[in-house]
């Protein structure tokens, strides 16, 4: 058999007061002012202590910061989605109108139909269509 050697790797923690401006002042003031880890000469020997890799900030019970890179992930990730939802309301409000402008143009059109131009017709038909094609190109994907 062969031989191998392993390291484990332990999630650790230790905390501090900041007081701050806001929570990203508290967790950078965290990273300054608060002390790091010692460890005895025994523990030492068999475990070593890493550099911060990040850290929570709480407000009472409610974790309102995290600095770890798995916590900039998901606020990276959060800030897409946020960003996603506006487009897709963007764009659910435009078909929406789009759908107003055509029957706008289709009751237009009808007039023009059953009676000629009433003197306003024709023009209302070409303002709708145009409030058509605008509405339908902003809502081409640009992607």
């Amino acid at each position: 058999m062969k031989t191998y050697e392993c390291t484990l790797i332990y999630d650790a923690s230790t905390s501090c007061t900041a007081i701050a401006a806001s929570a990203d002042e508290a967790a950078e003031a965290a990273l300054n002012q608060c002390e790091g880890v010692t460890l005895c000469h025994h523990c030492a020997s068999q475990l070593d202590v890493g550099d911060v890799s990040g850290v929570f900030v709480y407000d009472g019970d409610t974790l309102v910061v995290d600095t770890t890179f798995a916590g900039e992930q998901v606020a990276v990730a959060n800030a897409r989605l946020e960003s996603l939802q506006t487009s897709h309301d963007i764009k659910a409000a435009n078909l929406q109108a789009l759908v107003r402008a055509v029957l706008e143009y289709a009751e237009a059109c009808s007039r023009c139909e059953e009676g000629g131009n009433d003197g306003g017709d024709i023009a209302d038909a070409m303002d709708a269509f145009g409030a058509m094609a605008d509405l339908a190109r902003s809502l081409e994907d640009k992607a």
